[in-house]
């Protein structure tokens, strides 16, 4: 057999098994350097998570490119995370294949964290929406305590009303019905909220709850 297209077949051949067999030896550390990786991203994400909590308010949403950072961040934190599950159950004969697969990935997660870079403020002014009307059902012979409630509302001298009453009486229809109607009194109030707070409760969580 000619000698020369046997020398070409090898030199063809021979990059991608060096790069098989470099990847196969170091495929080890690679893995720990995703892992790494993947953990700095993650507490990257938790801290930004947490500033952006503390600075959420009634009247504040979190900006767009903070939003779309958190959820790629996310993403590739599982994704790189049921790579490692799956390549963890599978062939060792296959690793070195698998290690270039895994290099890409880290620079994935390293483009991502690197892209978690954003000023002091996370968060944004707040759409100028009043509130979201409540689903409800219809009311029948309810209108006129819903329109006493919004008459003493709409006064200067009621800030709170006690609704009562037996249970399937309508009394969450007929707060509801009267939420809504709130809704279109713009010039009166800056925001309608809507929160549920049940017997066993925290006064402090409330509050902290209606502010976010």
């Amino acid at each position: 057999m000619d000698p020369v297209p046997i020398i070409e077949v090898i030199k063809w051949i021979a990059p991608p098994v060096c790069g098989y067999c470099k990847n196969h030896r170091k495929f080890n550390e690679i893995l720990h350097s995703l892992r790494s990786r993947r953990e700095d991203l993650s507490i990257c994400m938790g801290d930004i998570e947490q500033s952006l909590n503390g600075q959420l308010r009634y009247d504040k949403v979190p900006k767009k490119e903070v939003e779309s950072w958190l959820r790629k961040a996310k993403n590739i934190i599982e994704e790189t995370q049921r790579i490692e599950d799956k390549l963890s159950k599978g062939n060792y004969l296959l690793h070195g294949w698998r290690g270039k697969l895994l290099d890409e990935k880290i620079q994935e997660v390293k483009g991502v964290y690197d892209q978690g870079v954003f000023p002091a403020d996370l968060v944004t002014d707040a759409p100028d929406d009043i509130g979201l009307p409540l689903p409800t059902s219809e009311m029948v012979g309810e209108d006129s305590v819903k329109e006493k409630n919004l008459k003493l509302l709409m006064g200067d001298v009621v800030c709170k009303i006690g609704v009562c009453g037996i249970g399937w009486v309508g009394k969450t229809t007929i707060t509801k019905h009267t939420h809504n109607q709130l809704l279109e009194e713009r010039n009166k109030f800056d925001k309608v909220i809507w929160a549920i707070i049940s017997k066993e409760y925290d006064v402090v969580k409330a509050q902290q709850d209606i502010a976010t």
